[in-house]
């Protein structure tokens, strides 16, 4: 028999027992459960058991396959005279009737535009008598200043008709900002009106379309802008230089950011490439997409102050690349510089300038521009003949060794380009 003191004892020995295993069957499943938690990260390569070693960062490696071809020429001077139109350039000999007046003060080109204005809803309008053939033409280009908040134009409308604008063309002009705008407006998407006429049976509904789509875009008699503001609102625009271009192959030719730098243009009676620093400022011709050592000029000529001139070894997707630019109409100075990321910034580094003493752009004449590029070297040039060259500037730099070649705008410049030369 066990007394009732060593009963007493034995049971509370195995109570002990009983918490101690218990103790170490709880902390034995939670090793096990953190073993298979551990197991399942390992599994799903979030965790290793080794040292991890740390992997340098593969860069891309970017490479360009260069132009190989030992030259490139490129002019517009033999498409025909046609190509281009222009149809107006808002200046004082040209007889502009009705609700505006001109302007000289606030104008894009040339020396004057025209300014309009309509209050509280009432029609302000502006024409031109002007015989035009405009069958051929693709799509018109209007250059447009929004004096008040586009918010304050109920509608503003360009439209081309006959004498009497019974039967016309017109086409409304939307999506503008405050400022100088350059739109482009498709002939395709202009609306026709005419007045009802009694058609002869004898005449087939084919042959009335043809007169009024085609022979009607062919005698154009009359050019008219009409301008309304919206109730109880005051509403003012400048207009100035509407052209007109019957082709678009010129766009084979260049990389651009933006589809209104380019178009084609008149000097005088010859076609070149018209360029606009109005919504884009470069372009790179798509053929030459890279090229290191090269002899690359063309000819320029001046509409409007601001600068133009070359954009050598350049991305003109980012506008990175040598500039050798003339300062523009009225000045004697140049410019060498550079834009790229340097000292992990974008920006902009002048590598050399200068006066030419006895020299000023004028307006309307043609300049050629030339630079020579060998290694680290850079030469630009001016020639006032086309034969003669005087070397403007000379500088060494290795930002850049090789890209794209082009032209380039600043400073609301307008100019003409044509004879564009590549050697290597």
């Amino acid at each position: 028999m066990i007394s009732r003191p060593e009963e007493s004892k034995l049971k509370s020995f195995l109570d002990k027992m009983k918490k101690i295993l218990s103790e170490k069957t709880l902390a034995f499943g939670l090793v096990f459960i953190a073993f298979i938690v551990v197991i399942w990260f390992y599994q799903q390569g979030k965790i290793g058991f080794l040292p991890h070693k740390k992997v340098a960062e593969v860069k891309k490696q970017m490479t360009e396959i260069l132009f190989k071809e030992k030259e490139y020429k490129l002019s517009y001077k033999d498409k025909p005279s046609n190509a281009a139109i222009e149809v107006a350039h808002f200046e004082e000999d040209e007889n502009w009737q009705g609700d505006g007046d001109i302007d000289f003060t606030n104008f894009y080109e040339g020396k004057s535009s025209f300014r309009l204005v309509s209050r509280d809803n009432q029609k302000a309008t502006l024409t031109l008598a002007e015989n035009l053939n405009l069958k051929d033409a693709l799509n018109f280009k209007f250059l447009i200043n929004l004096e008040t908040e586009p918010s304050s134009f109920e509608t503003l409308s360009l439209i081309f008709g006959n004498q009497n604008l019974s039967s016309s063309y017109r086409y409304s002009i939307r999506e503008l900002k405050k400022g100088w705008n350059l739109v482009i407006l498709p002939k395709e998407y202009f609306a026709t009106s005419s007045q009802r006429v009694e058609i002869p049976e004898e005449v087939s509904e084919e042959e009335v379309s043809e007169a009024r789509t085609v022979s009607g875009w062919g005698s154009i008699q009359k050019v008219a802008i009409e301008l309304v503001s919206r109730p109880k609102s005051v509403s003012a625009a400048n207009f100035d230089f509407l052209w007109a271009n019957t082709e678009d192959s010129y766009q084979e030719d260049w990389n651009t950011t933006s589809d209104k730098f380019l178009s084609l243009g008149k000097n005088g009676e010859v076609v070149n490439l018209l360029a606009v620093n109005l919504g884009g400022s470069s372009a790179s011709l798509k053929k030459i997409s890279s090229a290191k050592d090269y002899t690359f000029q063309v000819k320029f000529t001046a509409l409007k102050k601001g600068r133009f001139g070359l954009f050598l070894r350049n991305d003109f997707t980012t506008g990175y690349g040598y500039y050798l630019m003339m300062d523009g109409l009225g000045t004697n100075s140049w410019a060498i510089y550079k834009v790229g990321i340097f000292e992990e910034k974008r920006q902009t580094i002048v590598l050399a300038k200068g006066e030419i003493n006895n020299f000023q752009v004028e307006e309307g004449k043609s300049y050629l521009l030339k630079a020579e590029l060998k290694g680290s070297k850079i030469i630009f040039y001016l020639s006032l003949d086309n034969k003669n060259l005087t070397k403007l500037g000379e500088v060494r730099d290795d930002s850049f060794t090789g890209g794209g070649v082009g032209i380039a705008a600043a400073g609301g410049s307008i100019f003409l380009v044509d004879d564009i030369a590549f050697f290597q």
